[in-house]
């Protein structure tokens, strides 16, 4: 099944690529196994999301993630030419909670292998109180974004242009909203729809959905809030839950079109839609769901929305947000103002 993307551009905002092995990451996911999936689809180019990948151990620590920048760059200019363009933007792991080298450095570093294609970064912040749920290797702790660290980073981001992404559950979200509207010049991005949990301690929890709708409702008054609406097929969603409920394996396209339809209404009720940008958040989401049953659910949740909304949320919002037109080769339709 290849699902008709319509007459407008798909920008995957939030993909992964690692070479696997032993460690963080078992199974690889290049660039051949990503076509494979999204040829055909409408996909036109992706946007690469830090991973804690190929980090360069001859490095200081503060700057080995720059080994993964270097790669993803790589993989961005040997694509630059091909009707999926990968890569075509960068969101690095430069800390902002590093332990020796200034904030402005590791940027410095990054930037400089980044090949023209860092848009920012991404700091994953994901930490609960059900230690469970935390992953050692992210380095995570209670309200990092309370952290003045953290504040100062968004400071420096906003300085340089550069966008400030965050992945946490959903009962941090609040968190973020104190972070935005101390740093309103700062253009930050939620990943993965705010998370909301139905694992660890909120396993059956009654109000999981009621707490993450209101905290998304206050985070979306902050206007230099981007959301992506992806990252709720992941195993121990919410949504996951669902699929559990109904006695499925996999997803199929009409039943995960009905369990999202929820969720998107409320994002783009409050975001509006030229604050929300598609993602894949692939090879994580292929656990239960296949990549064209998941872009055909998304479209499936946009057909009442209009070919404006439609067009901004799949492509249009992410071609400006990520300056793609700095690196995409391709002549789309948000380039012409067709859209």
């Amino acid at each position: 099944m290849k699902p008709l993307a319509g007459p407008y551009s798909i920008i995957d905002t939030h993909q992964h690529f690692w070479s696997g092995g032993a460690g963080y990451h078992a199974t690889a996911f290049l660039p051949d196994d990503y076509l494979a999936l999204a040829t055909g689809t409408g996909v036109e180019a992706t946007v690469f999301a830090e991973c804690r990948t190929h980090y360069d151990e001859s490095l200081p620590a503060d700057l080995q993630s720059t080994g993964e920048t270097r790669f993803a760059a790589s993989i961005g200019a040997a694509h630059a030419d091909t009707p999926v363009e990968l890569a075509a933007a960068i969101l690095a792991h430069a800390d902002p909670f590093a332990g020796h080298l200034p904030f402005d450095a590791i940027l410095d570093a990054h930037t400089a292998v980044a090949g023209g294609r860092l848009r920012g970064i991404r700091r994953c912040v994901a930490w609960d109180e059900d230690d469970r749920l935390n992953y050692a290797q992210l380095g995570t702790w209670r309200n990092m974004l309370g952290d003045p660290r953290a504040r100062q980073a968004a400071r420096t981001l906003a300085d340089r242009g550069l966008l400030f992404e965050v992945w946490l559950y959903h009962p941090q979200i609040d968190e973020l909203t104190t972070l935005a509207r101390a740093v309103p010049q700062c253009r930050f991005v939620l990943n993965h729809a705010g998370t909301p949990l139905a694992s660890g301690r909120h396993a059956g929890a009654p109000d999981t959905i009621g707490q993450w709708r209101e905290a998304m409702a206050r985070l979306a008054e902050q206007g230099n809030v981007h959301v992506k609406l992806g990252g709720l097929v992941t195993p121990g969603t919410t949504l996951d839950a669902r699929r559990t409920v109904r006695g499925l394996g996999r997803w199929t396209a009409a039943a995960l079109a009905e369990e999202l339809a929820p969720y998107m209404s409320h994002l783009l009720d409050r975001f509006g839609a030229d604050r929300c940008l598609f993602e894949s958040n692939f090879p994580v989401d292929q656990a239960h769901c296949d990549f064209d049953i998941l872009l055909s659910a998304y479209l499936a949740t946009l057909t009442e929305r209009s070919e404006a909304e439609r067009a901004a949320v799949m492509g249009g919002n992410a071609w400006r947000l990520y300056a793609l037109g700095r690196t995409c080769k391709h002549n789309r339709k948000e380039e012409r103002n067709d859209v």
